[in-house]
């Protein structure tokens, strides 16, 4: 599988509109770009806080001037491009320093005390899960261990969707 691909078998994917400006890469985690009129898609920010909910573009790369591209859906088992170390089975979110990448989830620290901050920020950081590391494309034969993801690689599978 290589950047942007899908795993077959695996899909839920449609066509979506983005805005005839910006071009987004094959691979890229997208969110819904409201701006736009309908709403359309667009990359996701390089920011931790990012919520869903994410599709990601696969097949090939939208240009600038493409008004629609071709998007996983959540349910999908998809290739993206990590952001520092991943260890496999966890869960990832956008990352916070290259648009379109994920990087591994963290959550946010909480007081421990029962009250309604805490209530809501544990809520939220579920809407900031893009989904799940299952390994590199080459091990997802069953004949070798998935391993951690690395910085910057680009061949990296998720299982698209939030998870409780």
């Amino acid at each position: 599988m290589t950047l942007g691909s899908i795993q077959p078998g695996h899909q839920q994917v449609w066509t979506v509109g983005k805005d005839a400006a910006n071009a987004i890469s094959v691979g890229a985690v997208c969110v819904p770009d409201t701006a736009t009129t309908p709403d359309s898609y667009k990359i996701a920010p390089a920011a931790a806080s990012v919520p869903g909910p994410f599709v990601v573009c696969i097949n090939r790369a939208a240009a600038a001037a493409d008004t629609a591209f071709a998007a996983a859906f959540p349910g999908s088992v998809v290739t993206v491009k990590a952001q520092g170390a991943i260890e496999v089975g966890k869960e990832v979110q956008c990352s916070a320093t290259v648009a379109g990448s994920v990087a591994a989830f963290v959550a946010t620290t909480l007081t421990g005390a029962y009250v309604q901050a805490d209530q809501i920020a544990a809520q939220t950081d579920r809407l900031r899960v893009v989904g799940r590391y299952l390994g590199h494309e080459n091990e997802l034969t069953g004949k070798v261990p998935a391993t951690a993801a690395a910085d910057g690689e680009t061949n990296v599978v998720i299982r698209l969707g939030g998870v409780s």
